[in-house]
């Protein structure tokens, strides 16, 4: 409908203070379960009854609030489509949010998202982290093979970083005067990129006490809150602490130059304070 201005209304507009604007409120967001999706969805009282139907089966298990679950559902819904068209179909996708139905989580010990796990005749066979688009799923299935076996992770690598969780996050940066974090996920291309570079600037700050070269894998369980309460939204992300307390965002380079010179920097101005303070004496 069209609103028309009489002379006296715009008289009133023109002197009369603009009203503050209503924040519009953001529609919530559908659960997945509720969509047109072509992919199974379970619960704790479904999941076992479904196995026994279907002996070839994808199970996707996720959190509503990650991202990278987000990120993959379009693949997993398409790539669903596609094998529940085929005749000859070599299995099925489901998925299962196990925030809510955790019982089924627990007893597969589901602690990152999204977990991708095949099941054979009811038999939890393999763990997928590499299956995440329609192609990759739906070229697997016809030719279901053994994951290659994981590497060493960083935290059992022996190294001068700390690696660090929930649990002691706060005390262990409150004693450093400078902290870099680097708030990661093991299957990250990027992280797995800056992990040696970044080792070898926290071995050669290793016998200053005021430095910490920290990391934060943030696919464990109990460092997802963590991780949201740092801004983490997406990895790697690289925070400055100062005797634990968030700083800045260290946006540099991420090479071996960019994670010495910050730290360089930093000691830097230190040692410039220090100056100071034995002339004002």
């Amino acid at each position: 409908m069209r609103r028309i201005i009489t002379a006296d209304s715009a008289e009133t507009l023109a002197f009369s203070p603009r009203a503050p604007s209503t924040p519009q409120q953001k529609a919530p967001e559908v659960p997945w379960s509720e969509t047109d999706s072509a992919v199974f969805h379970l619960t704790d009282d479904t999941f076992d009854r479904f196995l026994e139907e279907h002996p070839s089966a994808l199970v996707m298990f996720y959190a509503p609030w990650c991202g990278h679950c987000k990120k993959m559902k379009p693949e997993y819904d398409e790539a669903a489509e596609i094998l529940n068209r085929d005749k000859d179909s070599p299995g099925v996708l489901a998925a299962m949010d196990t925030t809510i139905h955790k019982s089924v989580g627990e007893r597969y010990r589901i602690s990152g998202f999204p977990t991708v796990k095949y099941f054979e005749k009811g038999e939890d066979r393999y763990t997928l982290p590499h299956l995440r688009s329609k192609d990759k799923i739906i070229e697997w299935l016809h030719n279901p093979q053994a994951p290659p076996p994981p590497e060493q992770s960083w935290e059992d690598t022996p190294s001068s970083v700390s690696h660090l969780g929930a649990e002691d996050f706060r005390e262990a940066l409150k004693k450093k005067k400078h902290a870099l974090v680097m708030f990661y996920a093991p299957w990250c291309p990027h992280c797995k990129s800056a992990v040696p570079h970044f080792t070898t600037a926290a071995e050669l700050f290793k016998e200053d006490r005021k430095i910490a070269y920290a990391a934060v894998d943030c696919t464990r369980g109990q460092n997802h809150d963590l991780c949201k309460q740092e801004g983490v939204e997406g990895y790697p992300t690289f925070n400055y602490y100062n005797y634990g307390k968030f700083a800045e965002k260290y946006i540099g380079e991420r090479g071996e130059a960019g994670f010495i010179g910050f730290m360089r920097s930093l000691r830097g101005r230190d040692q410039e304070k220090a100056g100071k303070r034995k002339e004002e004496l």
